[in-house]
């Protein structure tokens, strides 16, 4: 029965594991080419040798959020953030408030400026698209659910695929051969 399950969910899964099989590739490949080409944001290690930032006080973030928010609602009364980022950087110190997914319109507000930058047609960097291909967000709730289920088969796979070859070791064993594996 195992077998024949195994074999039924298998094939139709092989294009969701080539999938994100590619995406994930590319996206590994992206932060190995950012790491080697000195890139800040990706690299581990340009984050833990880069020079201590000033904490913010609890006033001050509240103070930055409260800004940012007033200031998008002048510039885009219909707009509603999911997601608020701080740069806390000194000299690059904004506030950004976006929508789900990454890559999606946002606000920016900097704060030494005071200038505000909406952006509610942003081009999708191919980081971003890989992301949401990658996780089955591109399509949608529906693709959301898709990798969900297929992830769960693949577990079954996985645990299926073990229950099959302890059943076959087991009759070879009990026939005298006790390789634990054989070709």
């Amino acid at each position: 029965m195992f077998r024949k399950l195994h074999r039924w969910f298998s094939l139709p899964l092989c294009l969701f594991v080539v999938l994100v099989l590619l995406s994930g590739v590319a996206l590994q490949v992206e932060e190995t080419i950012g790491i080697f080409e000195g890139g800040e944001e990706s690299s581990p290690v340009a984050s833990q040798t880069a020079p201590p930032v000033e904490r913010l006080t609890d006033a001050e973030i509240r103070t930055m959020v409260g800004e940012a928010l007033s200031k998008s609602k002048e510039q885009q009364p219909d707009f509603r953030a999911t997601r608020i980022e701080l740069d806390i950087t000194p000299g690059r110190e904004f506030t950004r408030l976006a929508v789900q997914p990454r890559g999606g319109p946002y606000v920016t507000v900097d704060r030494a400026s005071g200038e505000t930058d909406a952006n509610m047609n942003p081009a999708v960097p191919m980081h971003v698209w890989f992301i949401r291909l990658h996780t089955g967000t591109l399509a949608g709730p529906l693709g959301i659910l898709i990798m969900l289920v297929t992830s769960l088969a693949l577990m079954f796979l996985a645990v299926s695929g073990l229950v099959l070859y302890y059943q076959m070791w087991a009759n070879r064993k009990n026939r005298g051969r006790r390789k634990l594996f054989w070709h």
